[in-house]
């Protein structure tokens, strides 16, 4: 998975990314595979870091959704909006209304 990495002048500037998978704290169902950059807590998903699903990336570049929902539940995860510090478009989280999936220990990725 690190080969899809994007390395720009965020990655620059935060550090070495990691793949995060973010589940619905309600239903545990997936929401997104993000690209985090550097450490820290995780507070808003950069639209351009999502690396899946398809259906959600397109959806992003199609301009909609203005809400990260999750698609069994319904839980509203977080709202769209500019990170004006970087006049970057994401999705502001909601805090509790997500988690990150634990790396299975015996997996080797």
């Amino acid at each position: 998975m690190q080969d899809n990495f994007i390395y720009d002048q965020y990655t620059e500037s935060r550090g070495e990314p990691s793949m995060l998978k973010i589940l619905c704290s309600s239903c545990n169902e997936f929401l997104c595979d993000y690209q985090k950059d550097g450490p820290g807590p995780l507070l808003r998903c950069y639209c351009d870091r999502i690396h899946s699903p398809n259906d959600l990336k397109k959806a992003i570049q199609n301009s909609t959704p203005q809400l990260l929902c999750c698609r069994q539940c319904g839980q509203t995860i977080g709202e769209k909006g500019i990170y004006e510090k970087e006049q970057r478009l994401a999705f502001f989280l909601k805090e509790g209304s997500f988690v990150i999936a634990q790396e299975d220990p015996g997996t080797n990725h």
